[in-house]
């Protein structure tokens, strides 16, 4: 078990948010979360991949646009 679940639960989700943001993501620690350049490298090459082909982005599109018109609808 981590560390973390022995802590008491936050009292409102301001206080879990201000608290897992130095643990989880080094926000506010001034150091470099050791994951972020991974992170990075990986965004870039799913952002590379996912749409390098024009049908790709067509189908995303598509699918994105079908979505807005149903929850349109449902309105």
């Amino acid at each position: 078990m981590s560390s973390s679940s022995a802590m008491p639960p936050p009292a409102s989700p301001r206080e879990h948010v201000e608290r897992i943001r130095p643990e989880r993501y080094f926000i506010g620690r001034g150091e470099q979360n050791p994951r972020a350049e991974d992170m990075h490298q990986v965004v870039n090459y799913l952002s590379q991949e996912l749409y390098s082909k024009d049908v790709h982005f067509l189908m995303g599109l598509v699918q994105v646009i079908g979505a807005s018109c149903c929850r349109c609808s449902l309105v």
